[in-house]
């Protein structure tokens, strides 16, 4: 690759680990494959960009690890590649690890992996997806995905995005603090949203869900036990606290979420989180049964496949039925 001072001008290789400025900006639209380990980086892609991430290792970091502006973005996923936040029990952190905020779009491929996790205890951005009280871009994700066998392994390794937030405010992937969910598209591969008061997919904290469309692979959203606010959680699927949900769209593929028993009385596996009062529309456009349940509270988290936990607003503990086509 051909570099400028901290600009990216050509496509090539790039060991990250060599970078010696706190900015890389790629400029070019030619593909860049990204290597190496550096904590100290923040990468920043241009409107149409196109990166390779091979085996990238960005952890302890304190803002955000890659930005993406404008339209049309790619990343290819080589390997396993990891994010981390550094943990920190007093700062608050109001930046997204992978910047996709509004008006932002990309596409994932490949079949590696690419984890990233928000650690700080007081984080108000999402883990992928947008800042602190900004909402989310568009996601799109085609990634490989291997055939699911019945003892739960598959055949041959899938594509896989992980957003985490550990402890905070912001969505797994979706909405900053006091922010809606953007547009979740999964056609293949896994894809994997963790929050607390956020949203596994979705909003942030006093932010509504926006649009998951499931037309392939798997979507594995997982609410967390939250010992600090006394069950006050989003939903896994939708609305973060405060928050209403959004719209679920099931085409195809493996659907499972995740409620962790403890704290989170009043987590949903789809629709409002905590105090929110509308749960939103789940729209079911194949032939297989989607079985609710009134349970709020899955004891051990146990996986639900093709079937949703809880489903209707989060408040107050209450299951409204069921919202959209069954």
């Amino acid at each position: 690759a051909n570099i400028v001072g901290n600009t990216v001008k050509s496509g090539g290789r790039i060991d990250i680990g060599t970078i010696t400025t706190p900015e890389l900006y790629i400029s070019t639209k030619e593909v860049v494959r990204l290597t190496g380990t550096n904590s100290n980086l923040k990468i920043i892609c241009d409107s149409g960009s196109s990166i390779i991430l091979d085996n990238i290792r960005m952890v302890n970091v304190s803002d955000t690890a890659i930005e993406l502006q404008g339209d049309n973005n790619q990343i290819a996923l080589v390997g396993n590649s990891h994010i981390y936040s550094a943990f920190d029990a007093f700062t608050t952190n109001t930046n997204a690890l992978v910047h996709i905020g509004y008006g932002t779009s990309v596409t994932f491929e490949g079949d590696g992996l690419l984890d990233v996790i928000q650690q700080s205890q007081h984080n108000e951005a999402a883990a992928i997806g947008g800042n602190a009280n900004e909402k989310a871009g568009n996601i799109y994700c085609n990634l490989i995905h291997y055939e699911e066998q019945a003892d739960g392994t598959f055949l041959g390794t899938p594509g896989r995005i992980e957003g985490a937030n550990m402890s905070g405010s912001g969505a797994g992937i979706g909405g900053g603090i006091n922010a809606d969910g953007g547009l979740l598209v999964i056609n293949n591969g896994g894809v994997f949203g963790t929050s607390v008061m956020g949203a596994g997919f979705g909003g942030g904290a006093n932010g509504n869900g926006g649009t998951v469309i499931l037309n392939g692979g798997m979507a594995n959203a997982t609410i967390r036990k939250n010992s600090s606010s006394a069950g006050n959680s989003g939903a896994a699927i939708g609305g973060g606290v405060n928050g209403n949900g959004g719209t679920m769209i099931y085409n195809g593929g493996t659907l499972r979420v995740h409620i962790d028993n403890g704290y989170v009385s009043s987590a949903q596996g789809i629709g409002a989180g905590a105090g929110g009062s509308l749960s939103g529309i789940f729209e079911n456009n194949t032939n297989l049964a989607i079985t609710p349940t009134n349970q709020n509270i899955l004891e051990n988290a146990p996986e639900i496949i093709n079937g949703i936990p809880g489903m209707g607003s989060g408040n107050n503990n209450q299951n409204t039925g069921i919202v959209g086509a069954v």
